[in-house]
């Protein structure tokens, strides 16, 4: 099994290459992150940031000293920070699996995190959620080896200012410490473990003070009020919409964390969460599921407080909790004997039926501008191209991000509704597209208007736009 693992984290590697710098995009939110980092200063990168963006401080400085000091383009450089975390996830990961001697059943949770889009997507981010499966992975690790209880001090200093849920990771670690010492809960024992522990305990504190003073600074409370806002429907409610909210959010894990593929994903869902029937006498990877679980559950504690949300791109690093109870849950099975003669090579053929899933949404973009330019140059050069303003504004942000590297070399000119053309013309309209496959937001209104006046044809559809030819009707 070692060759197999070595050649998918090889492949793994390779292919985070093509999608980071062979076939690049920026979506929305990576564009006004990074526009902050391009504009600002080390020092203003500090403090509270407009295009209603935040991140921790020592990913913004990280950012800012690779794009001022680092001899490539722009949008290279923007991109190799989340690239070598993602290659340093792919490390950990087999690093992970050596050290269960490669263990057959964690085949299938090293495909899906090297291949799963959604793991791809959010740890090739410009944005900092890359750090919370990365510190994840480390902490799971080596949490039981001797340097790590006599230095991690320094691990969780460091990882607090870049992932807030090294913060959830702290107190959860110290939780899994104490009662791994301890068998019972009396003050004696908890004062006792606070005095051996107390330099971890303090570790997060420097960021706690830096969030306390960011919060008192300019810009602050409308930045907060943005957030609260934007993150609305992802705070747990606390009546009869919490059914709904939990229904949906289990949903979430299995098409995010397994597959898009709503049979494949339910079915290595359901497996998953099997293992809590055998938790206690039977679990492998114990220690490290109540690590993960634990971070979990301060999450959801604050989650349910309103002062955190819980959403896709905010538990990429819960993947890992639900794959180790999958791999346990394997694990388990092949030890049943009337069960294990039936499960000969089942961990490949799960791997590959799961890798197969991938194929129709592994190539995922939400703002394809470069490929809708490529097309655009190859349109014949008399007949003019119209945009909505929704996709002339993200267009015209995507080529001001990336200093025009990409950009059309013809005029892309903004649409009326209430013009008439005599001549047949293009229309680029924006669409979100969704993770999901096949999956988009509606089609800007502006088309069934200008249905009364055009014949409309369809001319291409790409990851994030439409692109129309359009003919005045006789």
């Amino acid at each position: 099994m070692k060759k197999t693992f070595i050649i998918l984290a090889i492949l793994g590697v390779v292919f985070r290459f093509y999608v980071q710098f062979i076939s690049p995009y920026f979506n929305v939110d990576e564009i006004s992150l990074g526009s902050n980092i391009k504009e600002n200063t080390f020092l203003e990168l500090l403090f509270p940031m407009e295009r209603g963006q935040s991140a921790p401080p020592l990913f913004l400085l990280l950012e800012k000293f690779i794009i001022s000091f680092f001899p490539f383009s722009f949008w290279v450089n923007i991109k190799l920070l989340s690239f070598f975390s993602s290659i340093f996830i792919v490390l950990l990961l087999y690093r992970f699996v050596e050290k269960y001697n490669f263990s057959k059943e964690l085949l299938i949770m090293f495909v899906i995190v090297l291949f799963n889009p959604f793991f791809l997507t959010n740890t090739l981010t410009v944005k900092q959620y890359t750090f919370d499966l990365l510190g994840i992975l480390f902490l799971i690790n080596y949490f039981n080896h001797k340097w790590f209880l006599k230095y991690n001090i320094i691990f969780f200093f460091i990882w607090s200012f870049l992932s807030n849920v090294a913060l959830f990771s702290c107190v959860s670690y110290l939780m899994y410490l104490y009662f791994a010492i301890n068998k019972r809960l009396s003050l004696y024992l908890v004062l006792k473990f606070i005095k051996k522990n107390f330099l971890t305990i303090l570790a997060p504190l420097p960021y706690v003070f830096y969030f306390i003073w960011f919060m008192n600074q300019e810009g602050a409370i409308e930045l907060k009020n943005y957030m609260t806002s934007y993150w609305f429907g992802n705070f747990m409610p606390l009546n009869s919409g919490i059914f709904k909210f939990i229904i949906s959010l289990f949903h979430s894990f299995w098409v995010f964390f397994y597959s898009m593929n709503e049979v494949v994903g339910l079915l290595l869902f359901l497996l998953s969460i099997s293992s809590f029937l055998y938790f206690k006498k039977a679990n492998k990877y114990k220690a490290e599921v109540v690590i993960i679980g634990g971070t979990m559950l301060i999450h959801l504690l604050l989650n349910i407080l309103h002062l955190y949300p819980i959403s896709d791109r905010l538990f990429l690093y819960m993947g890992m909790f639900f794959l180790l109870l999958l791999s346990s849950t394997m694990n388990y099975l092949s030890k049943i004997n009337r069960v294990s003669k039936y499960l000969n090579h089942s961990e490949i053929i799960i791997s590959i039926v799961v890798f197969v899933s991938y194929f129709n949404y592994m190539f995922y973009k939400e703002n394809d501008v470069i490929s809708l330019n490529n097309y655009l140059n190859k349109i014949n050069c008399s007949e003019k191209i119209y945009t909505t303003e929704k996709s002339f504004k993200t267009i015209n942000d995507f080529n001001t991000f990336t200093d025009n590297k990409f950009k059309c070399k013809k005029e892309l000119i903004k649409i009326s509704s209430s013009e008439n053309f005599e001549s047949s013309f293009y229309l680029i309209t924006r669409l979100f597209n969704k993770l999901k496959p096949n999956s988009t937001s509606d089609e800007e209104l502006i088309i069934s208007q200008l249905r009364k006046k055009y014949s409309i044809n369809k001319s291409i559809t790409l990851q994030g736009y439409n692109v129309y030819k359009l003919n005045k009707k006789k």
